[in-house]
């Protein structure tokens, strides 16, 4: 597993023509596929997309159906904490259970 950071390049909304850069944590699931997330909102945006190596650095996918999975999970997780969970722990946290029991 390696951490990465993924980087989207995005229209600015400000200037026509001009472009910015969103990046975000992320997790090298594959050579074409990552996880990564957005911590700025209340929650957690966490999304699964097709990416593509530029330069050494991990970029989204513009190919069309390059976003797999997408959700937003109810409290901020980290994707240290988000690599850390097992499955149950991750479908607990994504319906919003407040503690998984064994």
């Amino acid at each position: 597993m390696d951490f990465v950071k993924v980087t989207e390049i995005i229209e600015d909304m400000v200037a026509v023509g001009e472009v910015g850069r969103l990046t975000r944590d992320g997790i090298r699931l594959s050579e074409s596929v990552a996880v990564s997330i957005d911590l700025s909102a209340p929650g957690t945006y966490l999304i699964v997309e097709r990416v593509v190596e530029i330069d050494g650095e991990i970029h989204s996918s513009n190919e069309p159906g390059q976003l797999l999975f997408d959700a937003v999970l109810p409290k901020h997780i980290s994707i240290q904490e988000l690599a850390g969970m097992t499955a149950l722990e991750f479908l607990a946290v994504s319906v919003g259970v407040k503690e998984v029991t064994s």
